[in-house]
């Protein structure tokens, strides 16, 4: 008896040991994230939501993240997920949770639209970089609507010269890009201006100080094509 209670208390004691080691060697808390983590990825999802979606549909967004029906979602990657949602041209910023119950939410924060670019009557908005984004429906009100052949604008160049100029870009109610390379634009003072893209920041400064001289109120319509040369009429402002 006496034999098999020392070696029950030698195996507590080498147990201890082996525990104490462990916990030095094994870094616990590392496993448990690990496994909330893989717990992640298995669990079922059970609904999706969107949040502030207000321009792109949920369908829309759902078909580019891959997200079909619940099951075909009930593994999805962490990883994955994020990497979709980043790569979406019409959302600016993103985060997601997943609740207890399997309620995924996805809060979206889109891009706002730079301008409308008008393409035989369909209406595109388009971002700062010139990209289309494919927005379902937007309060386009204060938008500066572009028109002319997608092949002769140089979206990138026109956003930045408008976020650059944004006093000007204020005022601007429609613009069309031309044949000649000159872009027309209409006021919302209902004044017209046609400058050319060469010098187009020299040249927008003259119009900018013409603005400030009396005789700016009787005319309509300043031709600045040629640089150094201003044309003035009362020409009705159209597209």
């Amino acid at each position: 008896m006496r034999k098999v209670l020392t070696l029950v208390i030698i195996s507590v004691f080498i147990f201890i040991f082996i525990v104490i080691n462990l916990e030095n060697i094994i870094d616990f808390n590392e496993i448990k994230i690990k496994l909330s983590r893989l717990t992640f990825f298995k669990k079922k999802i059970t609904k999706v939501s969107v949040i502030n979606n207000n321009n792109t549909s949920k369908n829309y967004l759902l078909r580019l993240l891959n997200i079909n029906d619940n099951n075909a979602f009930s593994n999805y990657n962490r990883n994955t997920l994020k990497e979709r949602l980043g790569k979406i041209n019409e959302i600016d910023d993103y985060m997601f949770e997943l609740k207890e119950d399997g309620h995924l939410i996805i809060y979206v924060t889109e891009k706002k639209p730079l301008m409308v670019w008008i393409n035989n009557g369909k209406r595109n908005y388009i971002d700062n970089n010139g990209s289309i984004l494919k927005y379902s429906k937007v309060n386009d009100q204060n938008l500066i609507e572009i028109f002319g052949d997608k092949s002769l604008i140089n979206f990138g160049k026109l956003a930045n010269f408008l976020n650059n100029r944004k006093n000007f870009s204020d005022s601007i109610k429609q613009m069309e890009v031309k044949n000649d390379g000159s872009w027309l634009f209409i006021m919302k003072d209902k004044k017209c201006v046609n400058l050319p893209t060469n010098k187009l920041y020299k040249v927008l400064n003259i119009f900018e100080d013409i603005k400030k001289v009396q005789f700016y109120n009787n005319f309509t319509y300043f031709d600045m094509r040629i640089y150094e040369r201003i044309y003035l009429s009362n020409k009705q402002c159209l597209i």
